[in-house]
């Protein structure tokens, strides 16, 4: 059982450098006679969120990774409570312990394939839906995704066409105005599957102007900055680090 949950630990820590994010594991970044303590502390403390990799070998030792939760537990407090920080990952059957009962998890023993797709969702990572669909990782290179990238390519060209279409008069000013919100959104999002990271912010930064001009839509501009943020996360943009 051991030998499969330190498999387990390295397939998701392969997995993510893969997909592009930095995962932290101290068994891989640790350096000859470094103090390990100090280091497993900072890069919790460095980290955009912490992966806790639930097992009964880990929850029944005491010491240091219980330091470890403890701090992880610290962080979250200090967030607002709709940030996810914590993501327990069950790597065998096993009751949540106390301290993570509020918390929803992922388990990978059932299926990993499952639980690693949510756990790139869980990480804002856009298209970790379509990347999770195939076991090619030269999807990028075939066919298929050439007629992907045309089909979102067409949507595009059809948002564009159908924003310029609009047109605005004071009789239905803010239906107007809430339509054009929703196509840059829309636009956005497609840039975004595409990797065009700096056309995804533009249209999300002209659906944030566009919020300013009606009363009420703290809503959308909270929903609209959260996709922003999303950017951030890519690989092309230097992503943060994920302490395991």
């Amino acid at each position: 059982m051991q030998e499969m949950i330190l498999k387990l630990q390295k397939k998701l820590y392969d997995d993510l450098k893969d997909y592009g994010f930095h995962p932290w594991l101290d068994k891989e970044e640790l350096l000859v006679g470094q103090n390990w303590k100090l280091a497993v502390l900072e890069a919790i403390r460095k980290s955009e969120y912490f992966l806790a990799l639930i097992s009964s070998k880990s929850v029944n030792q005491k010491g240091y990774i219980h330091t470890e939760m403890k701090m992880a537990l610290d962080i979250l407090d200090e967030l607002h409570s709709y940030n996810i920080f914590i993501i327990p990952v069950y790597l065998e059957p096993f009751n949540p312990p106390e301290h993570l009962q509020h918390i929803k998890g992922v388990n990978l023993y059932e299926s990993y394939k499952e639980g690693f797709k949510k756990i790139l969702m869980a990480l804002n990572y856009s298209f970790a839906t379509d990347k999770i669909r195939t076991a090619d990782k030269n999807l990028k290179h075939s066919e298929l995704n050439r007629n992907w990238q045309s089909e979102r390519i067409n949507r595009i060209n059809m948002l564009n066409k159908r924003y310029d279409l609009i047109t605005l008069d004071d009789t239905s000013r803010e239906r107007v105005i809430k339509e054009k919100i929703n196509i840059q959104k829309l636009l956005g999002q497609e840039y975004m599957e595409l990797e065009d990271y700096e056309k995804a912010k533009q249209s999300f930064r002209i659906a944030l102007a566009l919020c300013e001009q009606i009363d009420g839509l703290e809503y959308e501009k909270d929903e609209i900055s959260f996709l922003l943020r999303q950017i951030h996360y890519q690989p092309i943009i230097q992503p943060n680090e994920i302490k395991i």
